[in-house]
């Protein structure tokens, strides 16, 4: 066993022999002595701290040599104990405001500047566009060298998000109460839109009602009612869309040669709209399509906007009928001149946009 344990032990057995001698002192003390006299003591204690607290105290400042006394002042006990008291308190509040309202907060551990604080912020968003807009070059620069490579480039789906957030969006989202049903109807019925009627309900017609009807003719004509009732309730219901861009259309919508859309041409920079209100599925850039950004509305219909000049939206913003959604240019376009490829799709088939969007 080292020296210094024993020490240590040494030291904690006097300490235990200690206290049971102090507990038996305390209470032979109290034996000595009856509460009354305890009580008289602490009270004769208490009468002298009175009395010296109001007992005056003169101090005195005097020449060392001379002993001539230069200056005085008397004062009591009490008013030396307040004077101490109201020294430091106002000492305290000095010292918190010269910390709270000066610069020297900034030496004190856990305080920081309001402008480096905000400087810290905005160096925080602009690495975090950073590193976006690094991410999107590098995907550029992979396009690139499977082009430069001859390999195959990516489909459309590549770019959009796989994960699925389809179940965070209300189902209740784009439903609306009947007086706002009534002024939709209202509006569509507005000759200031000018909405065509698709072709599907150009073929519905109602059956004409004559006087006399044969038992074939009432026939044919109920089968011609219920043909004409499904293909209404499949056909796609008309909504005041919004022209995108007003220009020329240089191709129109061909869905055997696969061109699912329209080609509308304008000038450069012009402002794409959206046609109605919806939510932006993707932004993205694809080395075919260019700049491309596609938005869902509501009933099921999406509409895509390809060979845009660059995109105001993002993947996930809530737009409105006529919000500008990106300028008009030419990316990903073998032609130098500037225009839209828009596309129309209705529960996942493509439909001819001239048909529902005046252009």
């Amino acid at each position: 066993m080292s020296n210094k344990l024993k020490t240590i032990l040494k030291a904690t057995g006097r300490i235990l022999t200690a206290i049971p001698r102090f507990v038996m002192s305390c209470i032979g003390f109290v034996r000595a002595n009856t509460w009354a006299e305890i009580k008289e003591r602490i009270g004769e204690r208490h009468q002298k701290l009175k009395t010296d607290m109001r007992r005056k105290h003169r101090f005195v400042v005097m020449d060392s040599e001379t002993f001539c006394e230069k200056w005085s002042f008397e004062l009591k006990g009490i008013n030396l104990f307040v004077g101490v008291g109201v020294a430091t308190i106002i000492l305290i509040v000095l010292t918190s405001l010269l910390i709270a309202f000066t610069s020297l907060r900034e030496y004190i551990p856990g305080y920081m500047r309001t402008d480096i604080m905000e400087q810290a912020y905005e160096n925080s968003r602009m690495l975090d566009s950073l590193e976006l807009a690094l991410a999107q070059q590098e995907r550029q620069l992979q396009d690139l060298k499977m082009v430069i490579s001859g390999q195959p480039l990516p489909s459309e789906e590549a770019y959009r998000h796989k994960s699925d957030t389809s179940h965070k969006v209300q189902s209740s989202e784009y439903k609306h109460s009947k007086a706002d049903s009534l002024l939709r109807e209202e509006v569509e019925s507005a000759d200031q839109y000018q909405v065509k009627p698709s072709k599907i309900n150009k073929l519905v017609k109602k059956p004409s009602q004559t006087s006399s009807v044969t038992f074939s003719e009432a026939q044919t004509t109920t089968t011609t009612t219920t043909t004409a009732a499904i293909a209404t309730a499949k056909s796609p219901s008309l909504m005041p869309f919004f022209t995108p861009l007003n220009g020329k259309i240089s191709r129109s919508f061909n869905e055997k040669d696969n061109h699912f859309g329209i080609d509308v041409s304008g000038t450069e920079n012009s402002v794409v709209k959206s046609i109605y209100n919806g939510t932006v599925l993707l932004a993205s850039f694809t080395p075919e399509t260019g700049y491309i950004i596609v938005i869902q509305h509501p009933n099921n219909y999406i509409s895509v906007c390809k060979h845009c000049g660059s995109l105001l939206k993002r993947a996930g913003d809530v737009v409105r009928a006529g919000d500008p959604v990106a300028f008009l240019g030419d990316s990903g376009s073998k032609n130098s001149d500037p225009y839209l490829h828009f596309e129309l799709w209705y529960n996942g088939k493509p439909i001819n946009p001239q048909s529902y969007v005046n252009f």
